[in-house]
């Protein structure tokens, strides 16, 4: 679940649930941790079927405010289908625990892919970002705003086909509800502060555009291999069409990014329409460099014509 929840982390001393029997669900070892919880692997015996079970620490379940919020968040946000989106099958309570049921992901995370590689190729980079953009259409559209947009939510399995990666955005569960958040009273929605929106790290209202924001640090990331440092600066070798997407997204100012996601996605689409996802300054530098050897040769062919004609008549 988001990690804006940061000042309710998971405490180290949790006790662990591998083997438990909770509900009608085995839990069978953990696999990962986030900023509201522990994520097992678990197995539903009713359905005899694996799934990813998210649990709210124990040590603030006796807050009826967060088990209300865990709750009813989780609900909006399983009403969201969309094949980039990870599916909640269930929200429940058991033996003194609340819980999350998700749809079982099994592959690697964006950021495993940058830590193992660093920058992505262009072409890669776009098939990455349609779908999460995708994702992020549906949520806007039904008024959640995800809050954690980074590399760490954003899973997929296998190498790219022809049709790209099947990608899934994770973490919606706990995605505060409403075009505009009102974030008074305790500190639920910062965010990772490295992909956080200004706004969104000083407390003020949002919007979908917040979302723009992360994503545009993350799209930073996935083309030079790292986050924008503090003035937000292109360093020289963007792929031609994406550093000014880049720009577009993270802006300082709400009113100076992208005000839509449709509208970035439009950029994308267009960029794959005219082919300008594979030239890069690199590139583009070198067929024109290609080119230009190619001129200087038939400029010397011709001249050598020119020579030769007058001497054999």
């Amino acid at each position: 679940l988001p990690a804006f929840i940061d000042k309710l982390r998971t405490a180290t001393d949790e006790e662990p649930l591998d083997g438990r029997i909770i509900g009608h669900f085995r839990i069978l070892r953990l696999i990962g941790e986030g900023g509201m919880g522990r994520v097992y692997l678990g197995e539903d015996r009713r359905l005899s079927r694996e799934v990813a079970i998210k649990f709210m620490p124990s040590r603030i379940a006796h807050r009826s405010d967060l088990v209300e919020l865990f709750r009813t968040e989780a609900q909006i946000a399983s009403g969201l289908k969309h094949a980039n989106i990870v599916t909640i099958h269930d929200v429940g309570e058991a033996d003194g625990y609340h819980f999350i049921v998700m749809e079982l992901i099994k592959g690697r995370t964006l950021r495993d892919r940058l830590l193992a590689q660093g920058a992505l190729k262009t072409e890669e980079i776009c098939q990455l970002s349609v779908p999460i953009l995708s994702a992020l259409q549906r949520a806007h559209a039904a008024g959640i705003i995800h809050c954690d947009i980074k590399p760490e939510n954003v899973m997929f399995d296998g190498e790219s086909t022809g049709d790209g990666y099947n990608i899934k955005v994770l973490d919606f569960g706990l995605a505060r509800f409403g075009v505009a958040i009102n974030q008074e009273g305790p500190p639920l929605q910062r965010g990772t502060p490295e992909y956080a929106s200004p706004e969104q790290r000083a407390g003020s209202p949002i919007d979908a555009r917040s979302d723009i924001y992360s994503f545009g640090v993350m799209l930073h990331e996935m083309v030079y291999g790292r986050r924008p440092g503090a003035a937000a600066s292109m360093a020289p070798g963007a792929p031609m069409g994406l550093a000014p997407i880049i720009r577009g997204c993270i802006a300082e100012a709400p009113d100076e990014r992208y005000h839509s996601v449709s509208e970035l996605l439009d950029r994308f689409h267009s960029l794959n329409d005219r082919g300008l996802n594979q030239l890069g300054p690199t590139r583009l530098t070198r067929i024109l460099s290609q080119r230009e050897g190619l001129a200087v040769i038939v400029v010397a062919l011709l001249l050598l014509i020119a020579v030769a004609v007058p001497t054999l008549t």
